[in-house]
């Protein structure tokens, strides 16, 4: 849609078109809940807010003077933001909202957990490796480059207009503000440091051009990379640019047109330096474009690599798996391969002065291009110095109580238990409740029983407290005690299934789930589903799994839609129905269920219910993972592995693989043993993909057992051992690894560790080429032409 008119009410009538067109997504504002402050600005205030039963927050932008400026400056934003891909380097956005028949729209975009950049920096950058600053800047140059790709310009790039949420950086407000404030004619030296210097001059031609007009520098690409050279200078010392200069005024920006920089600090690799050097070159031309400065620091984020363990050992150390179930990355150190400039410390913040020949007879100060952008994304004139002082107070404000337990213990029956722990970090964060605090109440709280259940879960997943299952068991079963809580109950069954603190027994597992489901406990329900959906405690029974699923859902279940979604597309307990299943998804995508988006882009990968588009798959699995789901991420990894929607990124596959597998997810453990033992973007590494394999055997992985067999067989990081390699393709065989069960079938038919016996042979080849393994196929068609059939 095209505006062509400066009223205000066209401007809105663009946008309730837009939202009528379903260009715009609408949320209804009755079904936020959990506000909370998050800052001030000069244009208007800032919220964090939950969004129906999703326990994500949103930020939702307000303005003070819903004026003709305000509301055209908002349409253009929106049309900057829909002409962008999603892309986990930007801040998104979802929508608009309003508050009953006002006119003033809210924006609802995406909330940063970690703040601002400025803020980023300050309080982890003695806790930042240079890996972590070289991710940071390399991200930074990619949000960027999405938005030169676009043709669209930033204009205002700052630390304070740079979010971070889970350590991933987002570019906020493309422009926004500082629109608003230009045709406000808003002035203000507070980002000075970050503008392009050329933007300050009026040149001109003998005093005066052929008009006797002054010429006006235009913001361009190449101002946004003179911001992105400071940012990085930024991000390599962890303080502000001449910060021995606030606050700024006109002679720092004359010194800055005189040539005046920050000095690079110790310990940075030389070409750092010599690329956030060029960016801020006093000459456009001789600044590069951001791609350049994308493909300089992915170089030495390359050459770091090389050195790191993936190919020496030396600097990246890979701890093994098996002894302490994690995979972790320690700091890269400073490798004699990787240039390091030492700069002596006695320098302080003296400043390089660099003196740039200016081809201008005169240079006045353009005062119109000295504007803060002021940030009404999050940190707008907020007073730093006494920002934590403020939330000092504000926390001991906070009173307890059961109303918070009962929130928290709501929540949690409505997420998987790998996100149990984040689930309760990111309540007592968006209240302003300290950890000490929630388990102080909770601890003293003992005749309440939702407070004896979260101390039990407090206990089993290790917060303010060593992880003890045994008194998480005990606590479950006194909550019972007291009243039959149904959380309680839950959590009681959930410890017979698994053995948590107590002997395992399926069979009261199903009974206490059976017991929450009669009292009409959605997770109970769902729990209850699950047992008959897997034969836990009862036989399987896929019809019961599927009403009870469908019960759930009913309630508002998640986990249980998500479910039912999964008994649609492969016709469990109901006919197939590729459509009703995308359906299903697609309604968790809207309400912001991160498995639901990765299930979503599962759909769009490989057509269910819908047409194939891997770029929609792409970017679901970019959003899934960007809301913390852990298969959401693994599939984003698949992504930059086998280029599905997006181009090949060996570097950020692996990356992105490691830190899957670090959150003890499965199928990325499997993904990271198989690129250990391919060699596949990293040195070929066999014992790591050995230990893998190993810790997968236990959790009855199909596929990495199948491998583990192999390895067996071929005596790969251990003795030859051919019974246990028979023994192990039987058990993955079992399970379904289509692979294993050709591999079974060659040991039958040759008597390998086993007696000769065709039949068996004729058996699993049989299963093998039923599931498409072309080599089982090929096999049968053989043994059939040699009449070896009995």
């Amino acid at each position: 849609m095209q505006v062509n008119t400066n009223n205000s009410n066209e401007w809105i009538n663009w946008i309730e078109e837009a939202s009528s067109k379903k260009l715009i997504r609408h949320f209804e504002h009755n079904r936020f809940y959990n506000f909370q402050d998050v800052c001030d600005g000069r244009y208007g205030k800032v919220y964090r807010a939950n969004w129906k039963n999703f326990h994500e927050s949103f930020a939702l932008k307000t303005f003070y003077d819903f004026n003709e400026i305000t509301i055209k400056e908002i349409v253009h934003e929106i049309q900057l933001q829909n002409k962008i891909a999603i892309n986990e380097n930007i801040i998104r956005f979802y929508g608009i909202t309003k508050e009953n028949d006002s006119k003033n729209y809210i924006l609802v975009m995406e909330y940063a957990d970690s703040g601002t950049l400025q803020n980023y920096l300050k309080e982890n950058f003695e806790r930042l490796t240079w890996d972590d600053k070289l991710n940071l800047a390399f991200q930074l140059s990619c949000g960027v480059s999405c938005l030169h790709d676009e043709e669209i310009i930033h204009h205002d790039l700052h630390p304070k207009n740079i979010l971070i949420h889970q350590n991933t950086l987002k570019l906020a407000d493309l422009g926004l503000t500082k629109r608003i404030n230009e045709a406000s004619n808003f002035q203000s030296f507070g980002t000075v440091p970050y503008i392009d210097p050329k933007s300050f001059v009026r040149r001109r031609k003998n005093g005066k051009n052929e008009d006797n007009q002054t010429q006006i520098y235009s913001l361009n690409e190449k101002s946004d990379v003179y911001s992105v050279g400071v940012i990085l200078w930024e991000i390599s010392s962890g303080r502000s640019p001449f910060v021995d200069k606030i606050p700024y005024d006109i002679i720092l920006v004359n010194e800055i047109l005189g040539g005046l920089r920050e000095t690079p600090v110790a310990d940075t690799p030389k070409d750092y330096i010599k690329i956030y050097t060029s960016c801020w070159d006093i000459e456009p031309d001789n600044r590069p474009t951001i791609n350049q400065v994308i493909s300089v620091i992915t170089d030495i984020i390359n050459i770091i690599t090389k050195n790191d363990e993936i190919s020496n050992d030396d600097d990246v150390e890979m701890k093994e798996i098996s002894d302490d179930d994690n995979v972790e990355i320690n700091e890269i150190s400073n490798d004699d391969n990787i240039e390091i400039i030492d700069v002596n410390y006695d320098i302080g913040n003296q400043m390089v002065d660099v003196n740039y020949d200016m081809d201008y007879e005169m240079v006045d100060v353009n005062y119109e291009m000295v504007d803060e952008m002021v940030d009404v994304n999050y940190e707008n004139d907020v007073n730093y110095e006494n920002h934590d002082i403020t939330e000092d107070i504000e926390d001991r404000e906070v009173v307890v109580d059961d109303d918070h337990v009962d929130e928290i213990i709501d929540r949690l029956s409505n997420v998987k238990e790998n996100e149990e722990k984040q689930c309760i970090l990111d309540y007592l964060n968006n209240n302003k409740i300290t950890i000490q605090k929630i388990y102080d109440f909770i601890s003293s709280n003992q005749n309440n029983s939702n407070s004896i259940v979260l101390l039990g879960k407090f206990n089993f997943l290790g917060i303010e407290t060593e992880i003890n299952e045994q008194k998480a068991y005990e606590l479950y079963q006194n909550a019972v005690n007291l009243d039959n809580n149904v959380y309680g109950i839950n959590y009681l069954a959930h410890c017979y299934e698994n053995g948590i603190g107590v002997s395992e027994d399926k069979q009261k597992a199903f009974e206490l789930y059976q017991m929450a489901a009669t009292r009409g406990s959605a997770s109970g329900k769902c729990n209850l589903a699950y047992c008959y959906d897997n034969g836990i405690g009862t036989s399987i029974n896929k019809n019961k799994a599927f009403q009870l699923y469908k019960e759930a859902k009913r309630i508002g279940h998640s986990i249980a839609q998500y479910n039912l979604g999964i008994c649609y597309e492969e016709g469990n307990g109901v006919d197939k129905d590729h459509n009703t299943a995308f359906e299903l998804y697609k309604e968790l995508a809207e309400d912001k269920y991160p498995d639901g988006i990765e299930r979503l882009g599962y759909c769009y990968q490989h057509g269910i219910g819908t047409s194939i588009d891997e770029r929609k798959a792409f970017e679901s699995y970019q959003e899934a993972e960007s809301l913390g789901s852990i298969s959401g991420m693994t599939m984003l990894a698949t992504c930059f592995h086998d280029g599905i929607g997006t181009r090949i990124n060996m570097k950020r596959a692996f990356r992105l693989f490691v830190k899957a597998a670090n959150s003890e997810y499965k199928e990325a453990q499997f993904c990271l043993a198989c690129i250990y033992d391919k060699g596949d973007g990293v040195s070929k590494d066999n014992k790591k993909a050995f230990e893998l394999f190993k810790k997968l055997d236990e959790s009855e992985h199909p596929d990495a057992i199948c491998y583990l067999a192999h390895y067996y067989l071929n005596g790969i990081e251990t003795s030859v051992d051919k019974r246990k390699a028979f023994e192990l393709y039987q058990k993955s065989a079992n399970l379904g690894s289509w692979t294993a069960q050709y591999m079974l079938a060659t040991m039958y038919e040759n008597g390998v560790e086993t007696v000769k016996n065709m039949d068996k042979a004729i058996y699993w080849y049989k299963k093998s080429a039923e599931q498409g393994d072309e080599n089982a196929r090929s096999r049968l068609e053989s043994l059939e032409v040699n009449n070896d059939f009995i």
